[in-house]
């Protein structure tokens, strides 16, 4: 949930956000959370038996250039 509401807050910076706003944006992300973790969870397992050794790492480089390339345009805007 942390994750979603920094990724949020992020995009909004300088811009007003109500209370409706925030308790809509507060549900969603708490009911989105344990979904989203599932799912994370169900592909890492498929991805650990399923995957050879170098797709493994493929998967992991480009997970972690998606963060950077995420955390870069929160810095820039």
């Amino acid at each position: 949930m942390i994750y979603f509401t920094s990724m949020v807050l992020g995009n909004v910076v300088g811009r007003p956000v109500g209370a409706a706003g925030a308790i809509v944006f507060a549900v969603g992300a708490f009911a989105a959370s344990p979904s989203w973790q599932l799912l994370l969870a169900g592909v890492g397992a498929f991805g650990r038996r399923g995957l050879p050794p170098t797709a493994r790492v493929v998967a992991l480089v480009v997970g972690n250039l998606i963060i950077l390339g995420l955390a870069v345009r929160m810095l820039v805007h």
